[in-house]
């Protein structure tokens, strides 16, 4: 069962070039990622746990490197989209500290790598309803410590049709394409990393 790569199986109509670039670009860090988080134990309360420090560690200071990348008239844009208050609600549902260090995240470098970057994250946002709905056997639940991965819940699929639409127009030339492909791979290295050490699991980056 996957969880990040879940973007790779929602349709795609013939005008997403660069969709389909960044998909193919990054299919062997969905994996590795998937592998790392491992849906399989996610229920593990401590394992889970560190799973959701680790990522609102990490967003935090993704989100500031996407904003300044990302033009002026982008930025409510991009606050509304955020899903870390999720994750506050989240630790403190679980009676969790956040981590005290600040992992490194990629230096975004202009438009169209920041969409890149937000591939990662706006597409995790599919594969966390199929998180959602595995962890509810172990008593986790929206509220409850799913807020984050639940996100928007039924509009998710729509906001992420959304996102694909800005994708598209946004990403217009091939080295648009390669920027976001670049930045893509960079923000899934960095942010498995950050697992792997959060996990302490040495998951070799291949």
């Amino acid at each position: 069962m996957k969880s990040f790569a879940a973007i790779n199986t929602d349709p795609s109509p013939p005008d997403d070039s660069a969709l389909n670039a960044l998909r193919q670009a990054t299919h062997t860090r969905h994996e590795r990622i998937d592998r790392l988080m491992d849906l399989r134990r996610m229920g593990e309360r401590d394992r889970y746990g560190r799973i959701l420090q680790a990522f609102q560690a990490f967003l935090e200071p993704w989100e500031r490197s996407v904003a300044q990348a990302l033009p002026a008239h982008r930025q409510a844009w991009l606050r509304q989209r955020s899903r870390r208050h999720f994750l506050q609600h989240d630790l403190d549902a679980l009676a969790l500290a956040a981590l005290e260090d600040t992992p490194p995240v990629p230096r975004i470098a202009g438009n169209a790598a920041a969409w890149g970057s937000l591939y990662v994250i706006e597409g995790s946002a599919l594969g966390g309803q199929i998180i959602t709905r595995a962890l509810a056997p172990a008593g986790l639940v929206p509220g409850k410590g799913t807020s984050y991965f639940h996100g928007w819940g039924a509009d998710t699929p729509g906001m992420w049709r959304e996102f694909r639409a800005e994708l598209r127009s946004e990403l217009t030339s091939p080295a648009c394409v390669a920027a976001a492909c670049e930045a893509a791979c960079a923000t899934f290295d960095a942010l498995t990393a950050h697992l792997d050490q959060t996990l302490d699991e040495r998951t070799a980056l291949a």
